[in-house]
């Protein structure tokens, strides 16, 4: 392509356009100012305007940052101040969308023109096609292959041992394998090739796996479509679909009205699209109509191929808008992000020619810096002695791993030496045109390619005492909870084997140390670590899910928060694991292999970012594909040192026309191709790490050992060749230098790594593996203490007489009820569903509610969400009381009890509560706080969560919903159930969580009793929707109610 160097002010509005946005040059920007270009310069308004991005955390940037570009627009310039106020009242309905997002609108706006169930509920292919393989095998096989199938089984490469991976294969390619997208599976299908299995030249290899994977897709949609089921990539393939006159007689009449709609696209991060999504725009924009298309990308940034982006799509699609439509094509200049040094650095390893091959169809443009100084970013002061890149010597290695350790004995060296030097800081940094201040951990970042690149870069900021962060991208199924989990289900699966057993003590469960473990010859029946495990393995042979998964919580420790794992993380794992063994009747194997082909699958990224929240600054730990669109001040490339491996026994690549396969033969020829496509993929990678920093960046700089070269990761394979033809003879000192190894940072050798052996010494344990059940093992847990413990404890203590056995009376809302023809509606199952849904309902859309009727409308957000309670828990209702028309009943009292209860005016507040902004709510707060130890009170946790923390002005509110029911709720019937109930010890204790909170977030100054603005339990059967009369208790703490101490007495 023949790109023109130019900014966003200088794009014809009047033509179609490609736009290549190299990392850094301010690809937002660009974006937000064409929006405002398009509102002032041409006859359009802002809803016919379609923006499309990429990923939910981008809508939301793009909405923030529009807002704020047409605001300071709208006061600089009064001829066009008409349009651009309109545009700002009816902001909210800009349609600016994910392209699920979008492809969603469509599916509920045109359902009749698409043919498509609006009631459609959304479904996980990943569970469905697991039972649908399970279906396939029991059935559809002997039914297709009858008295052969025996011999097909043995020819065709199906495993004798449940340890195979066939399954996880055959269900990863069915998961991503996409007819429709020109997808090809190899070898390809032969008619009747299970008859020639006597045959001297029968080739049965891979047909029996490529027979299940089109069965599975054929029965996946047959099924989704016989139950009214949709799931996430289904939204692009049906409006796909729609707007295809092949495939429906209405598509004309639709694509016509989408036309008429938007006059401009503009589709951001396109590198990252696929066939159906550019057929899609294709349609809109550009087959007929004088609507115009701007794309928006950077091929060179292409590097989610696992999700389904398919770079030879974007290539295709550029190329056909400039021949065929004329399309302009631009280049965005300018690099905002990088001080001049660092991107000379950058330009001259990327720039020539050879980073990335001419095959690819990509090709790296020079970026420059602003003209002047740059605004945005500044070095104040620099002590470092170090250039913009600096090149870490480990040519001396003659091991890949150990360059490897040694680079990251480097990091924790360097990150010591540049933020604790003897004087301070050896640097200040300005950044986005802010004060200048002294650089801190935070400012760090290493990159890596996988987590096990990670653990030595732990190990060495450990032993510098230096605090870290791991983002992690991987999502919940990739965590170490998630690992734990898999190997206890594994060994319970295999509970013969005594190796398994052993494994299992080493999870979380137990935390008994790998030293511990090898001192230990056996685990006698009685000793009570196998007791609690024949208990677990009992209830997993029974299927009673819900016993095992609340074992491993309460009966372990873990909750007490040193077991080293993420609590709330493994809470969620287990709450999913319990609903999926329900609803699916999984047994044992059954749940395994479930967990087993969900942690195959690549995280859906930003959705499951866990970055640290504790205001600490922590160097930053984080995949390559986790750090794309962000940018640090310095960044250590960590990763890549050795070569990823292929498990899945499967190749995935191209074809001479671009299509992708997936070859379950993989030959030579394969091979090569996966190696091309790989060694690609890891040139753009590469480029968005190292194109992460903003002043300086280490690379490592190795040989490629000869023994090693098989092993040898992109570091030896694309970086160093590029190093050494650019780096450092062609930059001066400023630019790229050399670093040789500090002999500081050149520690002495492990023990495993020392070539002397020296005999190895013994651990001594300070008492037996696992003591008595009686004695040690509890002391191994940590007492956890929730409000319900509490009241039970006060109760006992109480001076009213109470005896052995008496416990505190509990609320309507948390006890079972009995039958109730009058009001069927109460206990905890109702209970719970209110909370559900005001936890989750738009509290605008309450606002705007003339009646609470309106929530139960056709099609409204908050009837969907009640809708979805019901079909939960509408067994356990029907049990209780079964009744005519009780769904219907039951929404209306929901939504009547909502409606009363958000509208309430309350005196003290202010205000109603659905007139508060969701930024100033924070609904279902855990909370895990440590108590404090004193003569009378043991050390351990205290737990639970509040309903809803609520921010008015410049003070905090507390509230609890609570759904008792209660004679009347006059103040003084409320005063007697909050007695009644111990609210007042709840609210005490949720007080404490908040204030440690806020206090965390804060920091030190923040006064927490002149910014509590009260605590509001809010009894929603007595809420009338006029004023604070009845239903609602309030009260302003004092100092004295903050006393942990005395309330856990």
């Amino acid at each position: 392509m023949n790109e023109t160097r130019a900014s966003v002010e200088d794009f014809d509005l009047g033509r179609h356009a490609v736009v290549e946005a190299s990392a850094g040059t301010g690809k937002t920007y660009t974006i937000e100012n064409l929006v405002l270009r398009l509102l002032t310069e041409q006859d359009v308004e802002l809803h016919q305007i379609l923006v499309v991005t990429f990923t939910e955390k981008a809508t939301g940037e793009l909405k923030v940052r529009l807002r704020q570009t047409l605001e300071r627009a709208l006061r600089k310039n009064d001829e066009y101040a008409p349009r651009l106020k309109e545009s700002l009242d009816h902001f909210d309905q800009a349609p600016i969308f994910t392209i699920h997002g979008f492809c969603h609108r469509l599916m509920q706006e045109f359902a009749l023109e698409q043919g498509h169930d609006f009631a459609a509920e959304q479904t996980d292919d990943g569970n469905l096609l697991q039972t649908l393989l399970r279906e396939i095998q029991r059935k559809d096989w002997r039914r297709e292959f009858g008295p052969a199938l025996r011999a097909l089984l043995e020819q065709g490469g199906f495993p004798g041992t449940p340890r195979n991976p066939w399954g996880r294969r055959v269900l990863e390619i069915a998961r991503r394998y996409k007819p429709q997208c020109g997808h090809l599976l190899h070898p390809a299908l032969k008619p009747n090739w299970w008859r020639t299995l006597d045959a001297p030249d029968a080739d049965v290899a891979g047909q029996l796996e490529v027979f299940t994977i089109e069965r599975l897709r054929e029965r996946l949609g047959e099924v989704k479509r016989e139950r009214g089921l949709v799931s996430f990539d289904d939204m692009i393939s049906v409006v796909e679909e729609s707007l295809d006159p092949q495939k429906n007689t209405a598509a004309e009449s639709l694509v016509s009205r989408l036309r008429q709609r938007f006059q401009y696209g503009i589709v951001d991060e396109f590198q990252d699209t696929d066939p159906l999504q550019w057929r899609i725009f294709r349609r809109i924009f550009l087959d007929k109509g004088d609507s115009r298309l701007f794309i928006v990308g950077d091929p060179k940034q292409a590097i989610f191929g696992f999700r389904g982006a398919d770079l030879p799509t974007y290539l295709a699609a550029a190329k056909q808008m400039i021949a065929e439509h004329g399309a302009s094509v631009y280049a965005l200049p300018v690099n905002w992000r990088s001080e001049v040094n660092l991107l000379e650095g950058l330009n001259c390893i990327f720039g020539d020619g050879e980073w990335f091959s001419a095959e690819s169809g990509i090709s790296y443009l020079h970026v420059k810096a602003p003209d002047g100084d740059c605004p945005q970013v500044a070095i104040e002061t620099d002590r470092s002695d170090r250039a913009a890149v600096s090149l870490v010597d480990l040519t001396h290695c003659e091991k890949i791993k150990g360059a490897q350790k040694q680079f990251a004995r480097f990091i924790a060296y360097e990150i010591d030496r540049m933020v604790r030097g003897p004087d301070g800081p050896l640097m200040s940094i300005s950044l986005k045109g802010s004060p200048a201040r002294a650089i801190h951990a935070g400012d760090f970042c290493v990159l890596v390619t996988k987590r096990a690149d990670a653990l030595p870069i732990i190990e060495a900021l450990d032993a510098a005492d230096i605090t870290y962060s791991f983002y992690k991208q991987t999502g919940l199924w990739a965590s170490d909870e998630a690992n734990h989990l898999e190997v206890l289900l594994q060994t319970l699966a295999r509970p013969d084997e005594r190796a398994s057993f052993r494994k299992a003590l080493l999870t979380c469960f137990f935390r008994v140390s790998a030293e511990e473990l090898a001192l230990a010859p056996d685990v006698p029946m009685q000793h009570p670590a196998r007791r609690l495990y024949q208990a677990w393995l009992g209830y997993a042979v029974n299927r009673e899910w819900s016993s095992l998964f609340r074992s491993l919580l309460e009966d372990t420790g873990v909750l007490g928060g040193n077991a080293g794992i993420n609590v709330d993380r493994l809470r969620q794992l287990l709450t999913t694991l319990e609903q999926v063994g329900h609803a699916f009747n999984f047994d044992l194997l059954g749940l395994l292999d479930w967990v087993r082909e969900r942690r195959q699958q690549p995280g859906t990224g930003e959705a499951e970012m866990q970055p640290d929240e504790t205001g600490v600054p922590k160097v930053k730990i984080m995949t390559m594909h986790a750090c794309k669109g962000l940018e640090f001040p310095f960044v250590f490339l960590a990763g890549g040192f050795t070569k990823g491996q292929n498990s899945n026994a499967f190749a995935i690549y191209h074809d001479d026309d671009d299509r992708l396969v997936f070859d379950l033969r993989v030959d030579e020829e394969a091979k090569e191709r996966v190696k091309s496509e790989y060694l690609s993929e890891q040139s753009r990678l590469f480029y968005v790490a190292l194109t992460r920093p903003i002043f300086k960046l280490y690379l490592p700089k190795v040989t490629i050992p000869p023994k090693s070269a098989n092993y040898l990761g992109p570091v030896g394979t694309i970086l160093h060749p590029a190093l050494e033809r650019s780096c450092p003879e062609k930059l001066g000192p400023l630019v790229a230098d050399v670093v040789a190894m500090p002999l500081a940072a050149t520690v002495a050798p492990r023990p495993e790594e020392a070539p002397a052996k020296k005999e190895r010494s013994v651990l001594k344990l300070k008492g037996p593996l696992f003591p008595r059940i009686d004695a040690d093992l509890g002391k191994r847990r940590i007492v956890v203490r929730s409000f319900s413990s509490l009241a039970k404890h006060h109760l006992a203590q109480a001076g009213e007489g109470a005896s052995f056995g008496d416990e505190p009376k509990p609320s309507d809302d948390e006890a079972p009820a009995p039958p109730d023809r009058d009001d069927p509606l109460r206990g905890p199952v109702f209970g719970d569903m209110v909370h559900n849904v005001i936890e989750r309902i738009d509290f605008a859309e309450v606002a705007r509610a003339a009646t609470s009727a309106d929530l139960c409308r056709a099609g409204a957000h908050a009837r969907k969400l009640m809708d979805r309670e019901i079909r939960a828990n509408i067994a356990g209702l029907r049990s209780r009381a079964p009744i005519e028309n009780l769904e219907q009943t039951c929404r209306e009292q929901i939504a009547s009890l909502i409606w009363h209860t958000l509208r309430t005016p309350l005196a003290d507040l202010g205000a109603r509560l659905c007139d508060i902004p969701r930024g100033d709510r924070i609904h279902e707060i855990d909370f895990l706080f440590p108590e404090i130890p004193d003569d009378e009170t043991n050390a351990g946790f205290v737990s639970g969560f509040m309903d809803l923390l609520l921010r008015k002005g410049n003070k905090y509110y507390l509230l609890d919903w609570k759904t008792n029911l209660l004679p009347g709720y006059t103040r003084e019937q409320i005063e007697r159930s909050m007695t009644d109930s111990d609210y007042h010890r709840q609210h005490r204790l949720y007080l404490n969580a908040a204030r440690r909170w806020l206090e965390r977030v804060h920091g030190a100054k923040f006064s927490f009793l002149e910014r509590l603005g009260g605590v509001y339990y809010l009894y929603v059967r007595g809420m009338n929707g006029r004023d604070d009369s009845s239903g609602v208790y309030f009260h302003q703490p004092t100092a004295d109610e903050l006393d942990l101490k005395a309330l856990l007495k």
